[in-house]
């Protein structure tokens, strides 16, 4: 499901925040920002800005997708062009973080999505309904938890997703496995 909340302009830029259901766990706020400059181009350091393009979209996570983060964000892009400059060159730590959390988590979702009942129950099938239930929540949470580990740390997160990026992977991944996985009643 995809469902816009809303679209606004702001410095040169129109901006469209949109609900989408399909993304990843806690993921499912997402702002697009386009250039409005008609006919004409900005100058930032290193180049031009286009005109009418998508400069970037940013998915806002968990407690972050809120209007008052979500307005800061469009304020700072319509205001500062070091900021866009950053954003262009992928410099940005929401971007960093952004980039290793999908990996994760998507990977952790491949991984929870074997487990029966992950992604639903027959009907009337009130055990099975809390099973669903439970493992959804225990997902979030665990998402929720490695989204906020990842923010906190990524600076140096970020060098080593670069330089061993499987081997942080792996790290990150293990910290996701259900506890049918690590009990061996998963497999």
């Amino acid at each position: 499901m995809n469902l816009e909340v809303k679209k606004w302009k702001m410095g040169g830029f129109r901006f469209s925040w949109v609900y989408d259901t399909g993304l990843s766990e806690g993921g499912e706020n997402v702002v697009f920002v386009y250039y409005d400059r008609p006919g004409r181009k900005a100058k930032v350091k290193g180049g031009e800005e286009g005109e009418g393009e998508l400069l970037c979209s940013r998915t806002f996570y968990f407690a972050e997708a809120n209007e008052r983060h979500i307005m800061n964000f469009a304020e700072k892009v319509a205001r500062d062009a070091e900021y866009r400059r950053q954003i262009i060159n992928s410099e940005t730590g929401w971007q960093k973080v952004s980039e290793i959390y999908e990996e994760v988590s998507y990977a952790a979702y491949k991984m929870w999505s074997r487990l029966p009942h992950f992604w639903g129950y027959v009907d009337g099938d009130r055990a099975a309904k809390r099973e669903y239930e439970r493992l959804g929540t225990a997902f979030h949470s665990l998402c929720q938890n490695l989204y906020r580990d990842i923010s906190s740390g990524i600076d140096d997160l970020w060098e080593s997703w670069k330089n061993r990026k499987e081997e942080t992977l792996q790290s990150l991944l293990k910290r996701m496995e259900p506890k049918e996985a690590k009990s061996g009643i998963h497999d």
